[in-house]
């Protein structure tokens, strides 16, 4: 009996090692599809309905001064930034020799193209030869440490366009202060998107490629280690199994043997 316990056991082993891995996978992919611009956990992200409304629509810059907002605008370079509590600013690689300032409240309230240059360059010259490709005014240029996404060159200030992005995505201190803020956006046909969105077949589609390289690899590994074990177990056991066949036994019966308890 104990045995046939053998095959049991490893088929139940095999399938649990599984199961953990689909769920680091489908974790560690929630993780980060949650986890935008290392914001905290509490902040909203809204898509964008068939209204295009403004920056003004929404927003009070002498009311709205303790959250962050950042607006991503479909296949563009650039994404809007409304940062009074100055938080990103405290996320510079690096900073030019020369002046060099961040957004303030007169850029927001006079809507100044102002942004950073996501570069490396270390020259205050090229710095602002760049960009002001887009800019009219370069605060500085920084090095993206892996805050933003990638092909996103320009942190523009978020009340110079004419409307919001595509996705915004709000952090803050007190859900008290947002609730306004949430509920104009949502009058405005924007709609929440949440954790509970995100199925799960959809998900593992959103996985990292080197994540579904590493399960493929185990899952292969684990298939080749349940095979060579049940293997040597059956190899050990084949007089019985010639016999059984050899008085009228049938696969199914044989099945029965090993893997009922």
């Amino acid at each position: 009996m104990k045995k046939n316990m053998i095959p049991i056991v490893l088929s139940v082993l095999i399938c649990s090692l599984i199961i953990m891995l689909t769920t680091y996978v489908h974790v560690a992919t929630m993780t980060k599809l949650e986890e935008n611009y290392y914001m905290s956990r509490n902040h909203k992200v809204f898509r964008k309905g068939d209204i295009s409304i403004s920056f003004f629509d929404v927003f009070d810059i002498d009311k709205n001064s303790n959250i962050l907002v950042i607006s991503e605008y479909f296949d563009k370079d650039y994404i809007g930034i409304y940062d009074p509590m100055m938080v990103l600013a405290r996320e510079n690689s690096y900073q030019l020799i020369g002046n060099t300032r961040y957004f303030n409240i007169e850029d927001y309230k006079t809507r100044t193209n102002a942004g950073v240059f996501l570069s490396d360059i270390e020259r205050q010259e090229q710095c602002q030869a760049l960009g002001k490709q887009r800019l009219d005014v370069v605060l500085y240029c920084a090095e993206n440490t892996g805050r933003f996404k990638e092909g996103i060159y320009y942190l523009v200030n978020l009340s110079f366009f004419d409307d919001l992005g595509d996705t915004i995505y709000i952090d803050f201190d007190e859900p008290k202060s947002v609730e306004p803020i949430i509920e104009r956006i949502r009058g405005f046909g924007y709609q929440e998107i949440s954790s509970e969105n995100y199925k799960f077949f959809k998900v593992l589609k959103e996985a990292d490629f080197g994540q579904i390289i590493i399960f493929i690899t185990i899952a292969m590994a684990l298939y080749g280690l349940f095979y060579m074990m049940t293997y040597w177990h059956f190899l050990n056991d084949r007089k019985h199994i010639y016999l059984h066949f050899l008085h009228g036994g049938s696969e199914y019966t044989i099945f029965l043997r090993y893997f009922k308890p």
